[in-house]
């Protein structure tokens, strides 16, 4: 079939499909492009923004395990100048409340140089000396 042969209607139609589908192509085309554009860009404020919260979440952690160690070492430290002997019972549930308190603290340990400032040495339970009979407490 040659195009030359077709009658002027038949061209016509043919001409005007040709370009309702080319004008479909370039508008689908120009579309994509710019859903595309705006895709990425909603992707990448989607990923800082999360990110920023996830910073935000884990800023609260540090800062909230900073304030328990601070307070602990200050309540202690008050405990320690104002008396000679310590109970060793008060210190524990003094770190058991503090710390009972946290979302986020797993456990914790008090590092002592001189156990002669404790009263009741011979109450902690021996699973927390050394092996040089050193205390843990």
């Amino acid at each position: 079939m040659n195009f030359r042969s077709l009658n002027i209607s038949t061209k016509l139609i043919l001409s005007v499909a040709i370009g309702v589908i080319l004008g479909i192509i370039v508008l689908v085309s120009t579309v994509s492009i710019y859903i595309s554009e705006n895709m990425e860009k909603e992707a990448k404020d989607s990923i800082f923004l999360a990110s920023k919260r996830y910073t935000n979440y884990m800023e609260g952690i540090l800062n909230e395990t900073v304030a328990l160690t601070k307070g602990i070492a200050t309540s202690l430290n008050g405990m320690f100048e104002h008396n000679n002997q310590v109970d060793a019972d008060l210190i524990e549930s003094l770190m058991k409340n503090l710390f009972d308190s946290s979302l986020y603290s797993a456990y914790t340990f008090l590092y002592l140089k001189d156990t002669s400032v404790l009263g009741d040495a011979q109450g902690i339970d021996k699973r927390y000396f050394s092996a040089r009979g050193c205390s843990r407490n």
